[in-house]
């Protein structure tokens, strides 16, 4: 437990006496790449959603014990991990629009989470400029100048990147990152997220059903199936002969949609 930034342990979620998440046992190691991948609806983005704090009874009923740095806790005790959540991890949502006002700057987004007095203000932007130059947005000044209608899905995605690293978090939780971004905006955070990874000390946690960005962008990998892990690889194991069977099924379909879509894309 001493090395681990955050463990879970029999972790379980029910909404309405229907179990979502099943007796999960969960380590992200500090300075580690953690990704938990499976199908549409096997309770992934739930999971995410259990660690920022988000499922909150009565309407959720969740057991189990949760540590944060070798501090354990319950599980259900969402306003820990909502606290934690906003001081200690960066959570980027799977549509990073929705973030965003459409009648705000994007400056004032940052302006906004910052909550500085006047004087604070520029120092503060200055600081915002370099972290989106680091994360390879190369006008930050026009950027954040801009509304989100005339940005692009790629760039969004990096800016609620920033917003989320700004106050330098130890964990970065992102939620289906490159599901609603074109193959160039994916390349580019595939180099954004390594790039943040040598640069800082913070660990990821990914969920996605991009198997080739997995294998990017991480060294452990979880397979879930209806809401249990039922495999934990080391992701340049992934597709092995030893992998669990169900692992190895749903690799292959995997494969066979990618290339479905090769085609329908020739």
């Amino acid at each position: 437990m001493g090395n681990n930034l955050l463990e879970l342990t029999g972790v379980s979620a029910e909404l309405q006496r229907k179990r979502i998440i099943d007796t999960i046992n969960l380590a992200v190691p500090k300075r580690s790449r953690v990704s938990i991948i499976g199908t549409s609806g096997c309770g992934k983005s739930t999971l995410l959603k259990l660690i920022a704090g988000l499922l909150r009874a009565p309407a959720w009923q969740v057991t189990g014990q949760a540590a944060i740095e070798g501090k354990c806790f319950n599980a259900g005790d969402s306003a820990t991990l909502l606290t934690n959540c906003g001081r200690q991890y960066a959570f980027i949502a799977q549509d990073s629009l929705s973030i965003f006002d459409p009648r705000l700057k994007i400056k004032e987004h940052f302006l906004e989470i910052s909550r500085l007095r006047d004087g604070e203000k520029e120092e503060f932007l200055l600081q915002v400029m370099s972290l989106l130059r680091n994360l390879l947005i190369t006008d930050p000044e026009r950027v954040l100048e801009s509304y989100r209608n005339e940005l692009s899905g790629g760039t969004l995605q990096r800016i609620s990147i920033a917003m989320g690293l700004i106050h330098k978090p130890r964990l970065l939780i992102a939620d289906e990152p490159t599901s609603a971004i074109d193959r160039y905006s994916r390349a580019q955070l595939i180099s954004v997220l390594k790039k943040v990874y040598r640069d800082t000390n913070l660990s990821m946690l990914i969920v996605s059903h991009d198997i080739d960005f997995v294998k990017e962008i991480s060294d452990i990998t979880y397979v879930m199936k209806q809401g249990k892990f039922i495999d934990k690889i080391n992701t340049k194991e992934l597709g092995n002969e030893d992998n669990d069977l169900y692992t190895r099924s749903f690799l292959q379909a995997c494969n066979r949609w990618k290339k479905e879509r090769l085609y329908e894309g020739s």
